[in-house]
């Protein structure tokens, strides 16, 4: 626990002096070199932070970011423009953990990506010193946006369509005599493909082939359905790449514990090679 802890601190000291520095480099002003160097280093930090409070700590950080960059004294419009985006990227964080938290909903995590960039557009539209000029970029920005998107439309549809169908080999019916071992080379098999990649048909048709004699239909259906019934998590296109890596990894460890459940249910012990 304690090389943890040291680990930690060591981690946000070294963050947060490196990017002080380059900060400092920067702007040429200590104080606030100091702040979004601070900043800098939770951010930092947040990758080795558990999952969730990452959350607070991201969102922490980014409001220090807007706090050094509003007391650095420019007089040239995006200083403010900046701060307020950082602002706001820092509450969509501690948004989104109070709504996991206190509501069990992802929704502004899977999002966040998407608000930031509204955000960013009214903060634009806020500060810019021209406004009618502001809106007719924001407005210009929205088209391009919209034909890019189409166009990934467009080319996904096309190439979902002219890919080849992948078709799922049948796994062998194993013979009563060498049940034992083909099970134990299968089942290896197939752990990967469900834990790794989210393929439960392979697994599901395996585990009904193989069943233990003495289970009727309902009790295998009842031990099967956590497999059955499990569906992979969807993500918005603009949800941020550390949050599916994070979601994605904590989706491994769901289906490695959901295998083992059922496994165990039907008395069945499993290799780790």
């Amino acid at each position: 626990m304690g090389n943890e802890k040291d680990s930690i601190v060591a981690t946000l000291l070294v963050g947060s002096a490196t990017w002080g520095l380059i900060f400092l480099f920067l702007t040429r002003s200590i104080v606030p070199s100091a702040v979004m160097g601070f900043g800098a280093g939770l951010l930092t930090l947040a990758r080795s932070v558990e999952r969730f409070r990452d959350l607070l700590v991201r969102g922490l950080g980014f409001a220090l970011l807007g706090a050094g960059v509003l007391i650095f004294k420019t007089g040239a419009w995006y200083r403010s423009f900046i701060a307020v985006s950082l602002f706001w990227v820092g509450f969509l964080y501690a948004l989104a953990y109070i709504g996991v938290r206190r509501y069990e909903s992802d929704f502004v995590e899977r999002n966040l990506l998407a608000f930031a960039l509204m955000g960013f557009l009214f903060a634009f539209l806020l500060t810019y010193p021209d406004t009618a000029r502001a809106l007719s970029y924001v407005i210009y920005l929205l088209a391009s946006g919209a034909i890019v998107y189409l166009t990934y439309l467009v080319s996904s549809y096309i190439g979902t369509r002219l890919g080849r169908d992948e078709r799922i080999q049948p796994l062998p019916l194993p013979t009563l005599e060498t049940r034992r071992d083909l099970y134990a080379h299968d089942i290896r098999r197939i752990y990967s493909s469900f834990v790794e990649k989210g393929e439960k048909a392979p697994l599901v048709v395996f585990l009904v082939r193989n069943a233990p004699d003495g289970i009727d239909d309902g009790q295998l259906a009842r031990i099967l359905r956590p497999i059955i019934e499990y569906s992979p998590p969807r993500f918005s296109p603009l949800t941020p790449q550390w949050v599916v890596e994070k979601k994605l990894n904590d989706e491994r460890a769901r289906r490695a514990r959901i295998l083992l459940r059922v496994l165990r249910s039907l008395g069945v012990g499993v290799g780790t090679e």
